[in-house]
């Protein structure tokens, strides 16, 4: 297993491609017949522990899946930025930004706004392309491994673990 090549103690931003980075290499079609988008839970608690920690955290929702916003809500405030949307600037300070994608178009989209790191199961180019390549596959702790270095370098994994444990003790 290795590491983000990087300062991630400057780290205050995280964007992430739903599609092939929180989602596995599938789409399941609903009963209504749109698309459900599934995550891992591992990269679910991995984002709240980063909103908890005080970052950003964008996620480019390129399947469609309203359920993506309304399953990961108990999070706390993210954005869900569409595939292609303008709204998506260059970061200003990209050295505090980390990308995550898999897919060689979301690739071109976030070039210039942070270091690029994907999952092991990225597409061929992404993988050539990318700082970092994490050790586990989409929809199977990419995200959390990333989220996990940067809190870890920053001082806040440990506080951020409790905190999480605390919330699901009181949930349920």
């Amino acid at each position: 297993m290795g590491a983000i090549n990087h300062d991630l103690t400057q780290i205050d931003t995280v964007i992430i491609a739903s599609d092939r980075c929180l989602a596995a290499d599938s789409l399941s079609i609903g009963h209504d017949g749109m698309p459900v988008c599934s995550a891992g839970m591992a990269d679910i608690n991995a984002i709240a522990m980063a909103l908890s920690a005080g970052l950003k955290v964008i996620i480019m929702d390129g399947c469609g899946c309203d359920g993506l916003c309304r399953c990961m809500s108990w999070a706390g405030a993210f954005i869900v930025v569409p595939k292609g949307n303008p709204g998506l600037a260059p970061a200003r300070q990209p050295q505090s930004v980390i990308c995550l994608c898999g897919e060689a178009d979301d690739m071109l989209m976030m070039r210039g706004r942070g270091l690029l790191c994907c999952p092991a199961d990225a597409a061929i180019d992404v993988r050539a392309s990318a700082a970092y390549v994490s050790h586990c596959d989409a929809g199977s702790g990419c995200v959390r491994d990333v989220i996990e270095q940067i809190l870890r370098s920053q001082g806040k994994w440990e506080e951020c673990k409790r905190k999480l444990l605390e919330h699901k003790s009181h949930v349920g």
